[in-house]
């Protein structure tokens, strides 16, 4: 009964032994710098709109990343969508002061712009300085 049982534990120590991981001489992979963010410009105005209770704006850009939150300075006339990565893309828009106060209630917004010849849809936070 004791050979078996030494059989055994010599067993699983030699396989135990095998399995052991040998650290890798290569070095892990290096991780991404993080990049500057960028800042752009969109040529064409945006279109905003009230449809259904939502508050809708329209902009012929391609977002290389995905919008995060859309900010609207009402000194500048700007509007700036800001990125996941942290890159923002600005457009001139101008509005009558009539709507000021309709924007400043609103905290959500229904983004549209080109994705490869297609709509791209996002709904995303919505921040109006006056």
């Amino acid at each position: 009964m004791g050979f078996i049982l030494n059989f055994f534990k010599t067993l699983f120590k030699n396989k135990r032994a095998s399995e052991t991981v040998e650290p890798s001489s290569s070095a892990p992979p290096a991780f991404e710098e993080s990049s500057v963010p960028h800042q752009g410009i969109i040529a064409e105005e945006p279109v905003l709109a009230f449809e259904d209770g939502f508050l809708v704006m329209i902009v012929n850009h391609r977002f290389p990343n995905i919008p995060s939150w859309v900010e609207w300075d009402s000194e500048r006339q700007v509007i700036a969508i800001t990125q996941m990565n942290g890159d923002m893309d600005e457009a001139k828009i101008s509005l009558k002061e009539e709507y000021y106060e309709q924007l400043a209630k609103e905290n959500k917004i229904l983004l549209v712009s080109n994705d490869n010849d297609q709509a791209t849809v996002h709904f995303v936070s919505f921040i109006a300085r006056r």
